[in-house]
């Protein structure tokens, strides 16, 4: 037979003044049938709806309708404590709790409060924003045993008295002041290491600072401290408390406590008594995280000027004038110390952060709204286990809608390869961690470059100035890369070699060191991957390292016709830019359900990102295979034009046109380097500056199907070797050993040029080349010099003759360049 517990029990609870409603069936709510049931709180249901619920209802559960005046200005309430790491510091917060039930996990204390206090229900978070305790006072309803809990279909059980067999005078007073302490604890980013009893020393530091400057006594905070430490714990931490208080109130935090709400209030005081925690980050920042009424947080940089002004009207609300400079700075530099020496280093993301089969993006909305994706879709919530940082410039982004590709793709007028190029550069951004592909846009004047970087930044990273110049220097790139999370670098015309090594740490997320400041010899490390946009009309970037990383796009000029003003494009994409968010969203909750069955390809550079933008094809719209292939194809084309631009390339490939070489690289620059300008700087200056040269093009070359192989040194200088892709690497011509001091040196070397290229058999040629030399030298001035010397005693000439070939010959022993 069912129990009929809200029948049998109800009538008792009516009796005693108490407000109990039926249950909805496996539901904590009352019954769908019973409309606006949260009104009964002021008024309980009269005589006939009372029999009317017994005799409809009598099977079900029965809950407890909170703010219930049972006795004239006293209120029912409850303290429902969601963690069990909390259970004990509510019990001494609170007071005396002779009723409480259990159900799943927690525990719930019933209480009272005073009308007059004004108090009203909340939600008390933890440092990690989860809810660790709910108070129950207007209108909310709890569950009462013995009903049944809908997951684990056991009864409520008492702890105590029942709530029917307590005196209301035995119930304790939920106060002002006890709420405020209790949201205090649960939110403390110290609790849980106290409460683990596990490096307890500098949390336990900060916890007491805390509570005497909330106004706590000496007994109440090792009532409070030893609440949370574990029932075995046997650490130093009780036995130092007393020291622990003792210095705060040295330090001045008493002063600042909740007792002193009659003076002033300082700047110090009114930052512990908010619903904010301080901590720093992974640069050694100070942070202020507030948390918003809505729900969600917000971090400022507390020597930022938002950061600033936060405090500004904080205290103008607190006193009603404004804080003077002075009294500011020194705030700010308290509250920073406090943060960077007294908290947690907590990590900070710009824009987009996640982690195993989750992606959350910041919104930049003032309700600190944030976009979480999952393998199965994605939602805006506050509930965000990361922290974002918002710098200046950061700007919102539109309610994301569902949509697809093909509006912005219209827009920017893209073929099928150039759009999955952008597509996939887009989802590359939207990857919780690097290393990132960078897109690199390469156009004439008039294709649309500039529009284009911005509709990609904007819809990714909206900020107020969507493009940059291109750093000068690797310290102010790296601050970019610190107040930007996808960069934009506008109109670049070239690039230094340092600046491209750093960009290459960018994508990857290496490290860079730089000086502080220019004055000093200070140096500050960066670490940051990020995705970044670099266009120019040509030849921006040469180096291969770095194009290797990169999705080159290249975007045909618009003809005369079909030109249109950048404000009309510029509407046009707000309009659609909504559905182009929500589709890229669609994309990355694919990669993220299909992720862990996909495997890197191992054909190109960024195999991580190229492994992403694989797993997330599927929902692009896109054939199978397209999003890869244009992108192979794109670097193979740009490593082309790059080969293709170098002289010293040029040179070499005319060189094994017919024939691989082999030799000293010392040779091969004596044989090259008459005939490259001296006065361009592109052109190596010594044996060693192109072998590293051919070192660095390496890879790139062989894309192109030219092999380079630079051997180890030795004490004649390093060896290499160079043949093309359908060339037989046994058989390579041997570079002419060029005597550097020979005054026919040129000629030589042009001779041995134009030979090598001759078709012929490798040995023929070889010898043709010898004999070419030894033509060249016969008919040197100095050879024909020697010929019309008298004829006499040859024995002084040829050792002087000796001495001065020894002479020419020795820097072909001394290993530079093989010579």
């Amino acid at each position: 037979m069912t129990r009929r517990i809200f029948g049998d029990l109800a009538p008792d609870y009516y009796a005693a003044g108490f407000c109990v409603l039926p249950t909805e069936h496996n539901e904590k709510r009352p019954a769908k049938e019973i409309e606006s049931w949260a009104s009964y709180g002021s008024g309980p249901p009269k005589a006939e709806k009372r029999l009317e619920w017994l005799n409809r209802y009598g099977e079900r559960g029965l809950t407890l309708l909170t703010g219930t005046e049972i006795e004239p200005g006293i209120l029912i309430a409850a303290a429902d404590i969601d963690d069990d790491a909390f259970v004990s510091v509510a019990r001494e917060i609170l007071g005396n709790c002779p009723s409480a039930k259990r159900g799943k996990k927690g525990i719930t204390f019933f209480c009272v409060v005073v009308k007059s206090e004004g108090l009203k229900s909340k939600q008390l978070r933890d440092a990690t924003n989860k809810v660790g305790a709910d108070i129950l006072i207007n209108g909310r309803s709890t569950l009462l045993p013995p009903s049944i809990h809908p997951d684990t279909k056991k009864p409520y059980v008492w702890e105590g008295k029942p709530l029917l067999h307590c005196q209301l005078a035995e119930l304790p007073e939920l106060t002002a002041r006890k709420l405020n302490l209790l949201k205090k604890v649960i939110a403390s980013p110290h609790v849980r290491a106290i409460v683990s009893g596990v490096t307890t020393h500098d949390a336990g530091v900060a916890f007491v600072a805390m509570l005497v400057a909330l106004g706590c006594g000496a007994d109440e905070i090792g009532t409070i401290f030893k609440s949370l430490l574990p029932e075995a714990y046997d650490g130093d931490s009780l036995r130092e408390l007393d020291e622990w208080i003792e210095s705060a109130e040295r330090k001045g935090f008493a002063s600042k406590g909740l007792d002193a709400r009659t003076k002033k209030k300082d700047l110090l005081a009114l930052v512990l008594e908010s619903n904010v925690e301080l901590f720093q980050d992974q640069l050694n920042r100070g942070f202020i995280s507030e948390r918003l009424p809505a729900g969600g947080t917000r971090n400022l940089l507390l020597e930022s000027e938002i950061g600033k002004q936060w405090l500004r009207k904080l205290h103008y609300v607190a006193n009603g004038t404004a804080i003077s400079t002075q009294t500011l700075q020194s705030g700010v530099g308290t509250l920073d110390a406090i943060a960077r020496f007294d908290r947690p280093k907590e990590r900070l993301y710009l824009r987009v952060a996640g982690g195993p089969g989750v992606v959350f993006v910041d919104l930049g909305r003032e309700d600190a709204l944030v976009a979480r994706i999952d393998s199965v879709g994605w939602s805006l919530t506050h509930d965000c286990p990361f922290k974002f940082y918002r710098p200046p410039g950061f700007q919102g982004m539109p309610d994301p809608a569902p949509g697809d590709f093909n509006g912005f793709r219209t827009l920017l007028g893209l073929d099928d390869s150039s759009a999955a190029l952008v597509l996939a550069f887009m989802l590359n951004c939207l990857r919780p961690t690097g290393p990132y592909m960078w897109l690199a846009i390469e156009g004439e004047q008039g294709s649309g470059k500039s529009v284009a970087s911005t509709m990609i930044r904007q819809t990714i990273d909206p900020h107020a100035s969507p493009k940059l110049r291109l750093a000068d220097n690797e310290r102010d790139l790296m601050l970019h890369a610190q107040e930007n999370f996808l960069i934009t670098y506008d109109n670049a015309s070239g690039m230094k070699n340092d600046i491209s090594d750093a960009l290459c740490s960018l994508a990857t997320g290496g490290g860079i060191a730089a000086r502080k400041y220019y004055t000093d010899d200070q140096l500050r490390v960066f670490t940051f991957a990020r995705p970044f946009i670099i266009n120019g009309i040509a030849d921006f970037a040469h180096r291969p390292d770095l194009l290797d990383r990169a999705i080159p796009l290249r975007l045909r000029a618009m003809p005369d016709g079909e030109r249109r003003p950048e404000k009309v494009m510029l509407e046009e994409y707000e309009c659609i830019r909504p559905r182009l968010l929500g589709f890229l969203f669609d994309c990355v909750s694919c990669a993220l359900r299909n992720e862990a069955s996909v495997s890197a390809p191992t054909d190109i550079r960024m195999a991580d990102s190229a492994a992403w933008l694989v797993a997330a094809e599927p929902a692009t719209g896109l054939r199978p295979g397209l999003v890869l292939e244009a992108i192979k194809s794109a670097q193979l084309e740009a490593g082309f034009d790059r080969v293709m631009n170098d002289r010293i390339i040029i040179d070499i490939m005319r060189l094994t046109e017919k024939f691989g070489i082999v030799g000293y690289v010392g040779a091969l620059f004596d044989a090259l380097s008459p005939f490259w300008n001296q006065q361009d700087k592109s052109t190596p200056k010594s044996p060693a500056l192109l072998s590293r040269h051919l070192a660095r093009l390496a890879p790139a070359l062989r894309k192109q199907g030219l092999l380079v192989d630079l051997t180890e040194r030795s004490n004649k200088g390093k060896r290499v070797k160079i043949w093309r892709a359908d060339q037989d690497p046994t058989q390579l011509l041997e570079l002419a050993e060029v005597d550097r001091g020979h005054a026919a040196r040129e000629t030589v070397n042009r001779r041995v040029f134009d030979i090598q290229i001759v078709p012929g058999a490798a040995q023929a040629t070889m010898d043709a080349a010898k004999s070419a030399s030894s033509a060249a030298a016969e008919k040197s001035p100095e050879t024909q010099a020697t010929k019309r010397l008298p004829t006499g005693p040859k024995r002084p000439l040829r050792k002087k003759a000796n001495r001065s070939s020894a002479k020419r010959k020795h820097p072909k022993t001394s290993g530079r360049g093989g010579k």
